[in-house]
């Protein structure tokens, strides 16, 4: 393996920052930003989508922005250092696919440890307000009682 800088030329940057929209994209809206299959290569994720293949929302857009936010001022060194030492990539075998499930496992778990240390949701005009928000969690109670109670002992 070469340098760890070395991982993350244009190509490789992008594949990384593409990695990290599509694993907050899974935390946050519970489905991935695009189907195409992320592999673990021998420095680091490798997405196959293009810049051109990518046709996003304006939500979708916010994701983005909010990711590339948080993890764009990185220097190519330390975005990959980081990608490296993370779960999804290291558990993985080369040339095998990291699934959405590892995505979503780690960087949901990531969101609840770290809190303010993580990237920023970005909040959109249908966002619920706490009291509606409550509400509905509230109403899911009853449904999930004997899951919860499981998970609890």
């Amino acid at each position: 393996m070469g340098e760890v800088g070395e991982m993350v030329g244009s190509a490789g940057r992008w594949g990384v920052l593409l990695y990290y929209c599509q694993a907050w994209h899974v935390v946050w809206e519970g489905r991935g930003l695009f189907s195409a299959r992320i592999e673990a290569g021998g420095e680091g994720p490798v997405v196959g989508v293009g810049r051109q293949d990518l046709e996003l929302s304006e939500r979708e857009r916010g994701v983005v922005d909010a990711v590339v936010g948080f993890y764009g001022g990185l220097t190519d060194g330390e975005l990959a250092s980081l990608v490296r030492s993370e779960a999804p990539w290291r558990e993985a075998e080369v040339g095998a696919e990291i699934p959405v499930s590892a995505l979503l496992r780690f960087y949901s778990g990531l969101a609840l440890r770290h809190g303010e240390d993580v990237p920023r949701r970005p909040v959109g005009d249908e966002e619920l307000a706490v009291p509606e928000l409550l509400a509905l969690v509230e109403s899911e109670v009853p449904r999930w009682r004997e899951t919860l109670d499981r998970l609890a002992q």
